[in-house]
């Protein structure tokens, strides 16, 4: 699964499809951190990686 932040706008996809966008006109996301987080169950990867568009 990738995310993509580009200013306001939030691209979602898995294998190279995009399954989610989002955009908040109120928001421009130009720093913070991330979180992986299961509210039930457990959740598992073996990467993450955070990097900026190039």
């Amino acid at each position: 699964m990738n995310l993509k932040v580009q200013g306001n706008r939030l691209t979602a996809s898995i294998n190279g499809q995009v399954v989610l966008t989002a955009e908040d006109p109120n928001a421009a996301y130009s720093g913070g951190g991330i979180a992986l987080i299961s509210e039930v169950g457990r959740i598992g990867c073996e990467h993450v990686e955070v990097r900026p568009l190039s």
